[in-house]
Protein backbone atom coordinates (compact mmCIF):
# COMPACT_ATOMS: atom_id res chain seq x y z
CA UNK A 1 0.00 0.00 0.00
CA UNK A 2 1.22 3.82 -0.33
CA UNK A 3 -0.19 6.79 -0.22
CA UNK A 4 -0.39 9.85 -3.59
CA UNK A 5 -1.60 13.36 -3.44
CA UNK A 6 -3.94 13.65 -6.28
CA UNK A 7 -3.57 16.60 -8.20
CA UNK A 8 -5.52 18.89 -10.63
CA UNK A 9 -4.20 17.30 -14.10
CA UNK A 10 -4.09 13.70 -14.78
CA UNK A 11 -1.86 11.44 -12.63
CA UNK A 12 -0.75 8.17 -14.55
CA UNK A 13 0.34 5.04 -12.10
CA UNK A 14 2.28 2.43 -13.72
CA UNK A 15 4.06 -0.28 -12.53
CA UNK A 16 6.25 -0.43 -15.40
CA UNK A 17 7.42 2.51 -17.44
CA UNK A 18 4.79 3.79 -20.27
CA UNK A 19 6.15 3.12 -23.93
CA UNK A 20 3.27 3.45 -26.45
CA UNK A 21 2.68 2.78 -30.16
CA UNK A 22 3.72 6.98 -30.90
CA UNK A 23 7.08 6.39 -28.46
CA UNK A 24 8.22 3.47 -30.74
CA UNK A 25 7.72 5.10 -33.83
CA UNK A 26 9.85 7.86 -32.38
CA UNK A 27 12.75 5.22 -31.42
CA UNK A 28 11.96 3.63 -35.35
CA UNK A 29 13.01 7.42 -36.69
CA UNK A 30 15.35 7.96 -34.50
CA UNK A 31 17.35 4.85 -36.42
CA UNK A 32 17.03 5.90 -40.03
CA UNK A 33 19.89 7.49 -40.19
CA UNK A 34 22.10 5.04 -39.17
CA UNK A 35 23.62 3.41 -42.65
CA UNK A 36 22.58 -0.23 -41.58
CA UNK A 37 18.86 -0.01 -41.47
CA UNK A 38 16.60 0.72 -44.42
CA UNK A 39 13.81 -0.30 -45.96
CA UNK A 40 11.55 1.18 -43.73
CA UNK A 41 7.85 0.63 -44.08
CA UNK A 42 4.31 -0.13 -42.77
CA UNK A 43 3.58 -3.70 -43.77
CA UNK A 44 -0.49 -3.50 -42.73
CA UNK A 45 -2.74 -2.07 -40.57
CA UNK A 46 -3.93 -3.01 -37.11
CA UNK A 47 -8.15 -3.24 -36.61
CA UNK A 48 -7.63 0.21 -35.04
CA UNK A 49 -5.67 1.70 -38.50
CA UNK A 50 -2.24 1.62 -36.89
CA UNK A 51 0.60 0.34 -38.91
CA UNK A 52 2.76 -2.63 -38.34
CA UNK A 53 6.06 -1.71 -38.76
CA UNK A 54 9.24 -3.24 -40.56
CA UNK A 55 12.64 -2.40 -41.00
CA UNK A 56 16.01 -4.34 -42.11
CA UNK A 57 19.11 -4.55 -40.65
CA UNK A 58 21.61 -5.16 -43.25
CA UNK A 59 24.12 -4.36 -45.97
CA UNK A 60 23.92 -4.53 -49.86
CA UNK A 61 21.28 -6.23 -51.87
CA UNK A 62 18.59 -9.08 -49.51
CA UNK A 63 19.47 -11.03 -52.17
CA UNK A 64 20.15 -14.76 -51.16
CA UNK A 65 20.85 -13.60 -47.60
CA UNK A 66 20.69 -15.29 -44.56
CA UNK A 67 17.87 -13.67 -42.29
CA UNK A 68 17.39 -13.50 -38.47
CA UNK A 69 13.55 -12.12 -37.56
CA UNK A 70 13.72 -9.99 -34.82
CA UNK A 71 10.21 -9.12 -32.99
CA UNK A 72 8.33 -7.68 -29.27
CA UNK A 73 5.66 -6.48 -28.23
CA UNK A 74 3.14 -9.08 -28.97
CA UNK A 75 1.93 -8.89 -24.98
CA UNK A 76 1.12 -5.07 -24.21
CA UNK A 77 2.80 -4.56 -20.91
CA UNK A 78 5.88 -6.50 -21.51
CA UNK A 79 8.06 -3.61 -21.06
CA UNK A 80 11.55 -5.11 -19.91
CA UNK A 81 11.17 -7.51 -23.03
CA UNK A 82 11.11 -4.28 -24.88
CA UNK A 83 14.15 -3.00 -23.23
CA UNK A 84 16.18 -5.56 -24.58
CA UNK A 85 14.68 -5.66 -27.52
CA UNK A 86 15.59 -2.00 -28.16
CA UNK A 87 19.38 -2.68 -26.52
CA UNK A 88 19.71 -5.61 -28.63
CA UNK A 89 18.59 -4.09 -31.77
CA UNK A 90 21.01 -0.69 -30.99
CA UNK A 91 24.06 -3.21 -30.70
CA UNK A 92 23.62 -4.76 -33.63
CA UNK A 93 24.10 -1.49 -35.15
CA UNK A 94 27.55 -0.33 -33.55
CA UNK A 95 30.98 -1.39 -35.41
CA UNK A 96 32.84 -4.30 -33.65
CA UNK A 97 34.91 -6.84 -35.49
CA UNK A 98 31.93 -9.20 -36.11
CA UNK A 99 29.99 -6.73 -38.07
CA UNK A 100 31.49 -6.68 -41.50
CA UNK A 101 31.56 -10.68 -41.42
CA UNK A 102 28.38 -11.07 -40.12
CA UNK A 103 26.31 -8.77 -42.61
CA UNK A 104 27.91 -10.33 -45.95
CA UNK A 105 26.03 -13.38 -45.19
CA UNK A 106 23.31 -12.26 -42.64
CA UNK A 107 20.21 -9.45 -42.34
CA UNK A 108 18.29 -8.66 -39.95
CA UNK A 109 14.11 -8.29 -40.49
CA UNK A 110 12.75 -6.17 -37.21
CA UNK A 111 9.09 -6.12 -36.18
CA UNK A 112 9.30 -3.54 -33.52
CA UNK A 113 5.12 -3.49 -32.56
CA UNK A 114 3.54 -6.80 -33.00
CA UNK A 115 0.37 -5.39 -30.76
CA UNK A 116 0.29 -2.02 -31.00
CA UNK A 117 -3.50 -1.63 -30.53
CA UNK A 118 -3.02 -3.64 -27.14
CA UNK A 119 0.01 -1.42 -26.35
CA UNK A 120 -2.45 1.44 -26.43
CA UNK A 121 -5.55 0.49 -24.97
CA UNK A 122 -3.30 -0.99 -21.97
CA UNK A 123 -4.57 -4.73 -22.06
CA UNK A 124 -2.71 -7.14 -20.43
CA UNK A 125 -2.56 -9.80 -23.68
CA UNK A 126 -4.56 -9.59 -26.11
CA UNK A 127 -4.97 -7.61 -29.54
CA UNK A 128 -8.04 -5.31 -30.47
CA UNK A 129 -10.18 -8.30 -30.19
CA UNK A 130 -9.37 -9.74 -27.40
CA UNK A 131 -6.96 -12.56 -28.40
CA UNK A 132 -3.67 -13.16 -27.49
CA UNK A 133 -1.60 -12.66 -30.66
CA UNK A 134 0.78 -15.40 -29.67
CA UNK A 135 -1.94 -18.61 -29.59
CA UNK A 136 -2.68 -17.05 -33.41
CA UNK A 137 0.54 -18.90 -35.21
CA UNK A 138 -1.36 -21.58 -36.43
CA UNK A 139 -4.49 -19.91 -37.67
CA UNK A 140 -3.89 -16.90 -38.83
CA UNK A 141 -7.22 -15.33 -37.59
CA UNK A 142 -6.15 -12.29 -36.23
CA UNK A 143 -5.01 -9.75 -38.87
CA UNK A 144 -1.73 -8.97 -37.26
CA UNK A 145 -0.62 -12.53 -37.92
CA UNK A 146 -2.32 -13.04 -40.37
CA UNK A 147 -0.31 -9.94 -42.41
CA UNK A 148 3.04 -10.65 -40.53
CA UNK A 149 3.12 -14.19 -41.46
CA UNK A 150 2.46 -13.77 -45.11
CA UNK A 151 4.94 -10.58 -45.94
CA UNK A 152 7.91 -13.22 -43.92
CA UNK A 153 7.02 -16.08 -46.05
CA UNK A 154 6.98 -13.73 -49.37
CA UNK A 155 9.44 -11.76 -48.73
CA UNK A 156 12.08 -14.97 -48.57
CA UNK A 157 10.45 -16.56 -51.76
CA UNK A 158 10.94 -13.49 -53.85
CA UNK A 159 14.44 -12.86 -52.43
CA UNK A 160 15.35 -16.12 -51.68
CA UNK A 161 16.38 -15.95 -47.98
CA UNK A 162 16.87 -18.53 -45.77
CA UNK A 163 15.61 -18.03 -42.05
CA UNK A 164 17.82 -19.14 -39.93
CA UNK A 165 16.77 -17.83 -36.52
CA UNK A 166 13.43 -16.52 -34.96
CA UNK A 167 14.12 -13.88 -31.58
CA UNK A 168 10.84 -12.77 -30.01
CA UNK A 169 11.74 -10.46 -27.11
CA UNK A 170 9.08 -11.16 -23.44
CA UNK A 171 8.88 -10.22 -20.00
CA UNK A 172 7.76 -12.65 -17.15
CA UNK A 173 8.32 -12.61 -13.42
CA UNK A 174 12.03 -13.70 -14.23
CA UNK A 175 14.66 -13.79 -16.82
CA UNK A 176 14.22 -17.28 -19.01
CA UNK A 177 15.08 -18.43 -22.53
CA UNK A 178 12.63 -20.52 -23.88
CA UNK A 179 14.66 -22.71 -26.78
CA UNK A 180 13.33 -25.96 -28.62
CA UNK A 181 14.40 -29.56 -26.59
CA UNK A 182 16.58 -31.47 -28.39
CA UNK A 183 14.83 -33.41 -30.41
CA UNK A 184 13.77 -30.76 -32.90
CA UNK A 185 16.95 -30.47 -35.09
CA UNK A 186 16.64 -26.83 -36.60
CA UNK A 187 19.11 -25.05 -39.03
CA UNK A 188 21.40 -23.72 -35.87
CA UNK A 189 22.01 -26.95 -34.52
CA UNK A 190 23.13 -26.33 -30.92
CA UNK A 191 23.24 -22.54 -31.14
CA UNK A 192 20.55 -22.00 -28.82
CA UNK A 193 23.12 -23.44 -25.71
CA UNK A 194 26.15 -22.33 -27.12
CA UNK A 195 24.62 -18.64 -27.66
CA UNK A 196 22.96 -18.37 -23.83
CA UNK A 197 26.14 -20.22 -21.94
CA UNK A 198 28.12 -16.79 -23.51
CA UNK A 199 25.37 -14.26 -22.47
CA UNK A 200 25.42 -15.41 -19.14
CA UNK A 201 28.98 -15.97 -18.86
CA UNK A 202 28.98 -11.96 -18.99
CA UNK A 203 26.88 -11.70 -16.60
CA UNK A 204 27.84 -14.03 -13.99
CA UNK A 205 26.49 -14.36 -11.35
CA UNK A 206 23.13 -13.16 -12.98
CA UNK A 207 21.23 -16.08 -13.84
CA UNK A 208 18.79 -16.97 -16.61
CA UNK A 209 17.00 -19.92 -16.84
CA UNK A 210 16.98 -22.38 -20.02
CA UNK A 211 13.82 -23.94 -20.29
CA UNK A 212 14.01 -26.81 -23.57
CA UNK A 213 9.75 -27.20 -24.28
CA UNK A 214 8.52 -29.02 -27.15
CA UNK A 215 6.41 -27.25 -30.11
CA UNK A 216 2.62 -27.95 -30.87
CA UNK A 217 1.73 -24.86 -29.28
CA UNK A 218 0.37 -22.06 -30.94
CA UNK A 219 3.51 -19.74 -30.86
CA UNK A 220 5.95 -17.71 -32.92
CA UNK A 221 8.64 -20.35 -32.08
CA UNK A 222 6.56 -23.42 -33.81
CA UNK A 223 5.59 -21.12 -36.56
CA UNK A 224 9.23 -20.61 -37.64
CA UNK A 225 10.45 -24.24 -37.24
CA UNK A 226 7.59 -25.63 -39.22
CA UNK A 227 7.65 -23.00 -41.43
CA UNK A 228 11.60 -22.63 -41.90
CA UNK A 229 12.90 -24.85 -39.97
CA UNK A 230 14.67 -21.93 -38.19
CA UNK A 231 15.77 -22.24 -34.39
CA UNK A 232 13.58 -19.77 -32.35
CA UNK A 233 14.75 -18.28 -28.68
CA UNK A 234 11.62 -17.00 -26.63
CA UNK A 235 13.59 -14.16 -25.07
CA UNK A 236 12.05 -13.21 -21.37
CA UNK A 237 13.25 -10.77 -19.32
CA UNK A 238 12.30 -10.56 -16.21
CA UNK A 239 9.78 -7.56 -14.82
CA UNK A 240 11.92 -6.60 -12.05
CA UNK A 241 15.44 -7.15 -13.60
CA UNK A 242 17.50 -4.08 -13.12
CA UNK A 243 17.44 -1.53 -16.45
CA UNK A 244 21.11 -2.28 -16.38
CA UNK A 245 21.17 -5.72 -16.33
CA UNK A 246 19.14 -5.66 -19.31
CA UNK A 247 20.80 -3.82 -21.67
CA UNK A 248 24.06 -5.23 -20.80
CA UNK A 249 23.18 -8.62 -21.20
CA UNK A 250 21.17 -7.47 -24.68
CA UNK A 251 24.70 -6.26 -25.74
CA UNK A 252 26.44 -9.05 -25.33
CA UNK A 253 23.93 -11.25 -26.95
CA UNK A 254 23.61 -9.08 -30.08
CA UNK A 255 27.79 -9.45 -30.02
CA UNK A 256 28.10 -13.01 -29.47
CA UNK A 257 25.32 -13.81 -31.98
CA UNK A 258 27.15 -11.83 -34.57
CA UNK A 259 30.68 -14.25 -33.53
CA UNK A 260 28.48 -17.34 -33.31
CA UNK A 261 26.91 -16.91 -36.71
CA UNK A 262 30.10 -15.53 -38.51
CA UNK A 263 32.22 -18.88 -37.97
Amino acid sequence: MFSINLLPSVTYISAQEIVNSYDTELWINSLKTNNLTSEYQSIGKTPLGKDLHFFRIGKGSSKGKKVISVMTRQHPPEISGYKAFQAFTGELLKQNEFTEKFFKKYEIWVFPGINPDGVDLGHWRHNFNGVDLNRDWAYYKQPEIDIITEFIVERAKKNHNRIMLSLDFHSTSQDIYYVYDKSFKSKLKNFSRKWTDIIDQGVYPFKTVLSPEPLGKPYSKTWYYKQFKAESITYEVGDETDRAIISKKAGIAAVSMMQLLSQ
